[in-house]
């Protein structure tokens, strides 16, 4: 039985809303030690106060008390079976699960840096330590409840859990206790981001999960373990630790490894091994190996919780129509009692009501009866058919002659073919709008029943509309689309077949059709006698669909084509209305290329410190190789892209192409440090508004670290600027904001030389800086990030971070932020943090994209220096850096080739 129609029967039921389905909603939410407000901080932790407060639902527990203690009396129960835990949404939380990512904390250089977590902060968080000598362990000699006693340090005496009590504990010990904790530091070495990306690396699963869990399996703790015994009390103990509310937000962090692992190789969303308990007996693990939820959801396979973006997805009628059998409609696969939503209505089950006054508009030919089989045979709906109030059976009355008159695919053609979206909407809706029936009241009659009535439809369960995103024989995974459009649909030629056929409509009511082989990765597409290979990529672990033409003979089709993609979901009239798009969009999908590997950007902090080292001495390498440019006074490779800031300055900023020229600038020297440097990582970002929030020094940020960041501030007295006025005005140099030369870190003078600037001018000099705390609390705040996202163009988003609102923007405020150098127009990626402030930039531009992709991806506008528009064919001015990919529409997906990158 599908996620889907578990679902629907437990809203129906009202047992609960618990769902095993691992929504990408539940990690939308990030650490929450820096991600989220304190209102959604407080939201959360009220939810699960509400949970400990809420009474116990099953009747046949006496022990629990709360809906919290029945989460905790089940793992107690069955910790050798599952390990897949989740917080019930009954009380009115809207937000989603947050994980804690330990790797944060532990990576930092304090010994006490889990300790100090903000997850621990008494007035933000879930509260401190265990105080010593406030609890008492209960003797424990025969073992059974696993208890280690050095990891109880005592009660919690702050936080919003200080006064929580839990029913069970420690182990499978019954009686109220306090919260219990022992925080370890000594323990964070088993969390840092080196041991994430050592499970990361692991080629199958089984390795994976033995190098997350950790002991016993392993010698060693790590992250699973590690995180429960870091945190040590009650979450330390393998039965009762969900008495520990930061057990869901540790576990949440494990099952985000475990999908970035997943989305690493192509097979993985099907990879699952192990044996289903330590010692025997047991069973091997399959997809379709039940997950026991006991009292808090309906038992469900394995494979359902594979894929966190499983969505429903949606019923192509025409499919069904379209086929030659007088009984195809009877015969869909939707209709199957064991894979869809059961039969039909079986004859002489059910008596309609008596409706003299016509006011529940019920049509008695449309029923035929109560179904008998399939998930839904006992559902018995309260409401309906009509106005009418009473318990009675799920009707249908399907009907083979109706669905093959009006939901073909020749009817979409119809409907495809108006020109405006009134006749759309007409010929989509039918009766009683025109005379006939048309595709939306086809669909209710064709099923007939409850699906036929006007009022009570949903009660028919009208949501089998929407059908469950499982690849199989019929129901495809198209569903994964974000917005779903009628142009395509996929078709089994049999049912054991890897073989797929398609249909396309086009335009003005033309088919097109063909096959494909189906892989979950990768399509290609033929048809003869003209060959137009199209080809399919899920390279992203977003799982976005992005198309290129191999072989472009027909660029009318392949632009039409793209209305199956959710990233060009144009309407056509859409089309048919702007010829003049056709070109730059079908060059765009042209322009389109798979990349063989992605690489993440992560925020400066986040990295481990062995990966911030590497990053400074693949910048220092850069410093070190020989020029291959022949700008003048340039000697090194970082000097080549000095120079071409430099040369291209002017025509780069205050324009339509600033986001673009920078995207594709910095992907530019992220090669030249992969592949010059030996650099195995990506560019980091700094992310300022973690410490604009803060209020405090800009100092006191990780990235002016003098060991483990980028140096600090220019020591006032240590640069001389022997410059005129003009020379100064020409240059664009601001002697107020070069307060010295950087004589700590990496880049500290004299071991590390500037050769060119500041402005235009070469000469050796130190790297200089000035930074300013007043700039970077009212400049780069994330309240100002947040009017930038809001903006609905890619003009008024542009404006907004590089222009501002004559309050400054955060371009501006960031170079100005650090000064120096930094703080010029032409030569400020002399600066080594230029390259992480710009990162950042492109960051935001591409979360601005990603909150509606199919629209921004290909929206980029406004003028160059010379007014000329900007559109996806402007060539970007990159000098000697020129190559085949300096078209912006070869930057507008920072997923496909040639940037090949994401943000995490």
């Amino acid at each position: 039985m599908s996620i889907y129609h578990r679902a629907t029967r437990m809203v129906r039921s009202k047992l609960h809303t618990y769902s095993w389905c691992r929504s990408k909603l539940m990690f939308s939410v990030i650490v929450i030690r820096r991600s989220l407000s304190k209102r959604e901080k407080d939201d959360y932790i009220n939810a699960v106060i509400c949970l400990q407060h809420l009474p116990a639902s099953n009747p046949n527990d006496t022990i629990s008390r709360s809906r919290f203690d029945e989460f905790q009396a089940y793992h107690i129960e069955v910790q050798d079976k599952v390990h897949l835990v989740a917080l019930r949404n009954e009380c009115a939380y809207r937000g989603a699960n947050p994980y804690w990512n330990w790797s944060v904390d532990a990576d930092r250089p304090e010994p006490d840096s889990i300790s100090k977590s903000s997850m621990f902060d008494p007035d933000s968080g879930f509260g401190g330590d265990g105080v010593p000598g406030t609890y008492t362990l209960p003797d424990d000699p025969s073992g059974e409840s696993r208890i280690v006693r050095q990891r109880f340090r005592g009660c919690i005496s702050n936080g919003p859990f200080a006064n929580f009590r839990p029913i069970r504990g420690p182990g499978k010990f019954i009686g109220e206790h306090c919260l219990t904790r022992g925080l370890n530091d000594t323990l964070k070495d088993s969390l840092t981001s080196i041991v994430v990306d050592g499970v990361l690396a692991q080629p199958d699963f089984e390795r994976f999960r033995i190098e997350l869990e950790g002991r016993p399996i392993t010698t060693e703790a790590s992250g699973h373990d590690g995180g429960h015994l870091a945190v040590g009390g009650e979450m330390s103990n393998i039965y009762s630790s969900p008495g520990d509310p930061i057990f869901f937000l540790h576990h949440a962090n494990l099952d985000r490894i475990w999908y970035e692992w997943q989305h690493l190789a192509e097979g993985r969303l099907l990879e699952i091994t192990g044996r289903s308990t330590r010692y025997p007996p047991y069973v091997n693990i399959t997809l379709d190996y039940p997950l026991v939820m006991g009292t808090l959801g309906n038992t469900i396979p394995i494979r359902d919780i594979m894929d966190v973006s499983a969505v429903p997805g949606y019923w192509n009628w025409s499919i069904d129509a379209d086929r030659l059998e007088p009984d195809s409609f009877l015969r869909s696969p939707v209709f199957d009692p064991d894979s869809g939503f059961g039969g039909d209505g079986v004859p002489g089950t059910y008596t309609i009501p008596d409706d003299p006054s016509g006011e529940s508009r019920i049509f008695r030919e449309r029923f035929r009866g109560c179904i008998s089989n399939g998930p839904f045979a006992k559902f018995r709906p309260i409401r309906g058919p009509g106005k009418f109030i009473g318990e009675h059976c799920l009707t249908r009355g399907l009907n083979d002659t109706l669905s093959k008159n009006f939901l073909t695919s020749a009817v979409v053609d119809e409907i495809f073919a108006q020109p405006d979206f009134e006749n759309f909407r007409i010929q989509l809706e039918g009766k009683p709008i025109t005379p006939t029936s048309r595709i939306h009241d086809g669909g209710h009659i064709s099923v007939g029943g409850e699906m036929s009535n006007v009022y009570s439809s949903p009660g028919g369960l009208s949501a089998i509309l929407s059908t469950s995103r499982q690849p199989g024989p019929h129901l495809e995974p198209m569903a994964a689309f974000s917005r779903r459009s009628l142009m395509g649909d996929y078709r089994p030629l049999n049912t054991r077949s890897p073989i797929r056929e398609y249909h396309v409509g086009l335009p003005f009511g033309y088919g097109y059709t063909g096959r494909h082989n189906y892989d979950p990765r990768y399509h290609e597409y033929s048809r003869e006698p003209r060959v137009l290979h199209l080809r399919l990529n899920f390279e992203s672990s977003k799982h976005r669909y992005c198309m290129r033409t191999i072989n472009p003979v027909v660029k009318k089709v392949t632009v039409t084509l793209t209305i199956i993609l959710p990233i060009f979901t144009l309407s056509l009239a859409q089309i048919a209305a702007s010829a003049a798009i056709l070109g730059p969009v079908s060059d765009f999908l042209e322009s389109k290329e798979a990349c063989t590997h992605t690489i993440y950007r992560q925020e400066w902090r986040s990295l481990s410190e062995q990966h911030k080292q590497e990053y400074i001495q693949a910048v220092k390498c850069s410093h070190s190789l020989p020029n291959k440019t022949s700008y003048h006074g340039v000697k090194t490779r970082l000097d080549d892209f000095q120079a071409v800031h430099i040369y291209n300055a002017e025509e780069v900023h205050h324009v339509g192409h600033f986001f673009p020229w920078h995207r594709r600038f910095l992907s530019m020297y992220e090669t030249m440090l992969r592949d010059e440097c030996g650099f195995r990582g990506a560019i980091p970002y700094w992310d300022w508004t973690l410490d604009a929030d803060e209020g405090g020094r800009l100092l006191d940020s990780p990235i002016f670290d003098p060991h483990t960041g980028f140096g600090g501030d220019g020591v006032a007295g240590t640069l001389t600027l022997n410059l005129t006025h003009d020379e100064m005005d020409v240059n664009g140099i601001d002697p107020d904001l070069y307060r010295g030369c950087v004589m700590d870190g990496p880049f500290a003078y004299p071991q590390f030389t500037v050769h060119l600037g500041p402005g235009m001018l070469v000469g050796d000099h130190c790297l200089t800086r000035g930074i300013n705390d007043s700039i970077i609390t009212h400049g780069l705040n994330s309240n100002l990030v947040k009017r930038a996202l809001n903006k609905s163009t890619f003009e008024q988003f542009r404006l907004a971070l590089e222009e501002g609102n004559g309050d400054g923007s955060e371009h501006g405020a960031g170079h100005y932020a650090v000064g120096g150098e930094f703080a010029n127009l032409y030569s400020s990626p002399a600066e080594p943090i230029f390259f992480l402030h710009h990162a950042n930039l492109d960051r935001l531009w591409w979360n601005w994209q990603s909150l509606d992709l199919s629209a921004r991806i290909i929206d980029v506008s406004g003028n160059d220096t010379h007014g000329q528009n900007v559109t996806l064919d402007y060539k970007l001015p990159f000098g000697q850096f020129n190559d085949d990919y300096t078209s912006i529409k070869h930057v507008m997906d920072v997923t496909q080739y040639p940037l090949c990158y994401d943000y995490i």
